[in-house]
């Protein structure tokens, strides 16, 4: 019996494919089975086959049906102790996943979770976006709920399988963006013993055009939202327990859903749906402990107007942006509805521009690298 199964969930990858896998072959932990779950194109299928053809621990699942269902299916038929995701654009430190079983052997854990890079192209900009040494190793979220509102970050861990089969934890089977966060929800509710490992080991790629969360369907976000509600709202006492952090997930993810969508008439489309949904659930005795101010603000606002604000503060950030280039460290621009505070903190000579605190790709301008927040004005 393998220590871990590793699964990676396979459409439409093939320039990257090989990365992948080779960063799996190549662990320093060999005792391991790698299920490649392929919906295709044939073009990816081929290099499965070439793999399963010269690596005995590699087995193929084709056509599972969606990200989710592979998933699952590969968990039905896998037989490591513990089970690993693999997205089949990203890659591992060669360590990671020695690195992680020995951790749930000293423990005895469910769930043990490792740092990450978000990575690119150009090494140099890669960075951690969490640092899990804020946290003790053995931790549980019911002592730090606001880690609800992390990165759900799945395929960044190692879930010993008995654990996910005796709960019933199994991915979303939709087609769609987003369905990692219910999943990571549920591991961080259910395990016993989750332990945080405060190294960086995988690397989520961010230049991948075909990526899900590049091309997300307006209600993607609020559809893994209501999920994630309902396998949480069945334990009314872990709810009460968990719901200030539960709170700031949801609408952390509500706002971030919004911030990506493309045009207005999604946005309004989006904010109704979401305004209706916020409005649905329990959020009895809720204090905003983990709350910043503006997060704070869009909550108020979704949560008490049916329409979008026809100049919302978190629309339109490319006007601002685009100014940027001409203005001195600290400035402001006054909207007709709003004001917003530019805080330029650092000015490296480099031809790109990186905007801290922005989610979407297509801020980057050529240009002095400048990194900026932008902030609403109290």
């Amino acid at each position: 019996m393998p220590k871990i199964s590793v699964i990676i969930p396979i459409y439409n990858v093939e320039k990257y494919l090989n990365r992948c896998i080779d960063s799996i072959t190549n662990q320093t932990l060999q005792d391991i089975e790698i299920i490649l779950a392929t919906d295709g194109p044939e073009s990816c299928n081929a290099i499965c086959e070439e793999y399963a053809q010269k690596d005995s621990r590699v087995k193929i699942l084709y056509n599972p049906g969606s990200y989710g269902k592979a998933f699952n299916k590969a968990l039905d038929v896998a037989q490591g102790d513990y089970i690993g995701i693999v997205e089949a654009d990203d890659w591992c430190d060669k360590t990671m996943f020695e690195k992680m079983y020995r951790k749930a052997v000293a423990y005895d854990a469910d769930v043990v979770k490792c740092g990450f890079y978000f990575a690119y192209d150009k090494s140099r900009k890669n960075y951690r976006p969490l640092h899990l040494s804020a946290y003790p190793e053995d931790f549980s979220v019911y002592n730090y709920p606001a880690f609800l509102g992390s990165q759900p970050s799945v395929w960044s861990c190692i879930y010993r399988k008995d654990f996910l089969i005796k709960n019933n934890i199994k991915m979303m089977e939709e087609r769609q963006s987003f369905i990692d966060t219910p999943f990571h929800h549920e591991t961080l509710y259910m395990a016993d013993k989750y332990i945080l490992l405060d190294e960086p080991l995988y690397y989520y790629y961010q230049d991948n055009t075909n990526q899900s969360v590049q091309n997300i369907k307006v209600f993607d976000g609020l559809n893994s939202e209501k999920y994630s509600y309902k396998l949480i709202y069945k334990d009314k006492f872990r709810y009460n327990e968990l719901k200030e952090g539960f709170i700031l997930s949801t609408v952390t993810h509500l706002r971030w859903n919004y911030e990506r969508l493309q045009t207005d008439e999604q946005k309004k489309a989006f904010w109704l749906e979401a305004h209706n949904y916020l409005n649905s659930i329990d959020l009895t005795g809720i204090q905003f402990s983990f709350f910043d101010n503006d997060l704070k603000d869009f909550y108020t606002y979704l949560k008490n107007s049916r329409q979008k604000p026809e100049k919302c503060y978190l629309d339109n950030y490319n006007e601002y942006v685009v100014k940027l280039l001409n203005f001195m460290p600290v400035l402001k621009i006054f909207t007709n509805h709003n004001k917003i505070k530019i805080n330029l903190f650092s000015v490296i000579p480099i031809l790109n521009i990186k905007l801290n605190g922005l989610y979407k790709q297509k801020y980057k301008l050529f240009g002095l690298f400048y990194i900026v927040t932008v902030k609403k004005i109290k």
